[in-house]
């Protein structure tokens, strides 16, 4: 029997093996993709029904020898941590040339010489 008799009676095999790996594989992303969007809006109809101080960032740490030290490590760390967040937005005053106003600076503006 040459191996191209054997090859046809073989394609229906491989073409149900196929068909299988594909449908499984597609499940699997669906099933994915599915589960993750369920994850996205589960927390934002959690974070939707709280306000206030219930959004706040909660630090629990061990409480050292020294709570004062301690306190002003910590609030020091977290202003390193966000000061980024902290900076003001860009002006968005009129010019000669528009630029638009979707991003805050990413660092201080220069001065400019006012003579």
């Amino acid at each position: 029997m040459s191996s191209l008799a054997r090859s046809r009676r073989q394609l229906g095999v491989l073409t149900s093996v196929a068909v299988v790996v594909g449908l499984v594989a597609g499940g699997w992303m669906v099933a994915e993709g599915a589960l993750s969007r369920a994850a996205d809006q589960g927390v934002q109809q959690g974070m939707a029904t709280r306000s206030g101080a219930d959004l706040g960032l909660r630090v629990t740490a061990p409480l050292g020898a020294d709570p004062e030290t301690q306190d002003a490590q910590v609030r020091a760390a977290i202003g390193r941590s966000f000061a980024a967040l902290a900076t003001p937005p860009r002006s968005c005053a009129p010019r000669a040339r528009p630029r638009p106003c979707s991003r805050p600076p990413t660092r201080p503006p220069r001065a400019r010489d006012s003579s």
